[in-house]
């Protein structure tokens, strides 16, 4: 009945909102934070802004899709070694008395 409260922020709740945090957060302060100082002008802050949120939602998609291309693909080149040399398989017309014999 009685869950601990710490545990509850510690293991379900900060591991949910510290990334959703550190994504509303980073273009924020880069586009507010870091571009007037470089000396973009303030209309196009607010242009860079707008796509700020869009970009760093297609660079996670894109690390999130290379993320799973680079476990999946050496599965497949070993699946497709596996089968083109048939490791791991007995040869049906292969008769292992001639090669003794010859």
């Amino acid at each position: 009945q009685h869950v601990p409260l710490h545990w509850l922020l510690q293991e379900t709740v900060a591991p949910l909102l510290i990334p959703l945090l550190v994504a509303l957060t980073v273009p924020f302060v880069l586009t507010y934070g870091v571009l007037p100082l470089v000396g973009v002008p303030p209309h196009l802050v607010d242009d860079i802004h707008c796509l700020a949120y869009l970009c760093g939602g297609l660079l996670y998609v894109l690390a999130a899709a290379v993320n799973q291309a680079r476990s999946l693909l050496p599965v497949l080149h070993n699946s497709i070694r596996d089968e083109r040399y048939m490791i791991g398989k007995k040869l049906s017309n292969y008769d292992h008395e001639k090669k003794k014999l010859a």
